[in-house]
């Protein structure tokens, strides 16, 4: 999408939704790249992708990766939680997967264990993260996910309610293998 694409998308989104406001929730930076993960919140009071104001109120997260040059944001990548927004404004069925455990409230975004351990340098960070994609995701291998997760981890997502647990998160990727048994 060029800028004038852009700038139709976001005013479509602020049509539907005039008083919508963002948070940016964190940042992450890595030359040239800074990322961000946001919260947006608004009350549907336009018309929206073809749906009807409905006057409901929904809250989206999301993430933006953007590549910096001279100052100038050159690239950007953007992934948000659209299923989410649009079950909450009553447009798609909310039981589209297996129900999940309460997520606890957290206001740091960082997990609850463990409590304390030996700082994680960043080649074992990738290794977590690179097992995260092949062996979990890729291959299901759950044992995997067990070995590099947290007994309470909290995975937000993007396709459907966040889940609490390792073994919550297991079983989201078995359903999902399950339906795409080639997903890699």
């Amino acid at each position: 999408v060029d800028a004038a694409g852009l700038r139709r998308v976001q005013e479509a989104v602020l049509a539907a939704f005039p008083g919508a406001s963002w948070s940016v929730d964190q940042v992450l930076t890595d030359d040239p790249w800074v990322v961000t993960r946001w919260t947006a919140t608004g009350t549907q009071t336009g018309e929206f992708q073809g749906i009807a104001p409905t006057g409901k109120s929904a809250t989206w997260s999301g993430i933006n990766a953007f590549r910096v040059e001279c100052g100038l944001i050159v690239e950007s990548w953007t992934e948000f939680d659209q299923i989410g927004r649009l079950q909450q404004l009553g447009a798609l069925p909310t039981d589209t997967l297996a129900a999940t455990p309460a997520v606890p409230e957290t206001t740091s975004g960082e997990p609850a264990s463990p409590a304390s351990c030996a700082a994680t340098d960043e080649a074992a960070m990738a290794d977590a993260v690179g097992t995260w994609y092949d062996d979990g995701w890729s291959r299901g291998d759950a044992a995997a996910l067990e070995r590099i997760v947290a007994v309470d981890l909290i995975h937000h997502w993007a396709t459907g309610p966040d889940a609490a647990g390792a073994a919550t998160l297991i079983d989201r990727v078995a359903q999902w293998r399950a339906v795409m048994p080639d997903m890699a």
